[in-house]
């Protein structure tokens, strides 16, 4: 994951040097214009990319308004999809996934295993989730802990797995079940980290 609060011309040309060259070109039509300010201007005047990175954007943002902290492709269900992480003007932070311009999933991240909706739903810790997680996709747990809100109201943790085959894996656990509800290749990601930001508001 490369980190960043605002995408700049340096940034870019730093890009170029990492393995992400060719898949981070992508999205330069958005990283540009700087994910970590307003949203919709980076497609306008554009088309939509060869992957409806500017389009997803646009549609992310008009759902969710907001600053978009985080963006990251990944593989779902064989399907290239974004995931948006956005700090909502709501106070609230989001997940938005979009695949080909819809928006597929949307997911509020809460700031920890403690907030009241994620506790509600709570049976199963944090570390045996990790366990979990790990036991599936064996490996380092690269970022701190993410704690959703499904949109049926269900809780789960999210993991990003770097496995030792050298894939980084997404992976969520329900809280309550202890099940792997989701697993998806991570193809890169770009933005800052937003686990400093939560649990501001």
């Amino acid at each position: 994951m490369l980190y960043f609060t605002t995408i700049t011309r340096k940034d870019i040309a730093m890009m170029k040097r990492t393995k992400f060259a060719v898949t981070m070109l992508t999205a330069l039509g958005v990283a540009c214009t700087g994910i970590g300010v307003a949203g919709t201007a980076a497609a306008q005047g554009s088309k939509a990319g060869k992957d409806g990175i500017e389009q997803c954007m646009d549609t992310v943002l008009k759902q969710k308004p907001g600053k978009v902290a985080q963006l990251e492709k990944k593989m779902e269900n064989g399907k290239p999809t974004f995931e948006f992480e956005v700090t909502g003007n709501d106070g609230k932070n989001w997940d938005v996934e979009c695949t080909a311009g819809k928006v597929t999933e949307i997911e509020q991240n809460v700031g920890s295993a403690d907030d009241p909706l994620f506790k509600a739903k709570m049976k199963i810790s944090e570390d045996e989730a990790k366990k979990i997680a790990l036991k599936a996709h064996p490996g380092n747990i690269e970022e701190p802990t993410d704690f959703e809100i499904e949109p049926d109201g269900k809780a789960s943790y999210e993991f990003d797995i770097q496995t030792e085959g050298g894939k980084e894996m997404k992976v969520e656990v329900d809280a309550t079940s202890g099940k792997i509800v989701e697993a998806n290749q991570e193809l890169w990601g770009i933005g800052e980290d937003e686990s400093a930001n939560m649990g501001k508001k």
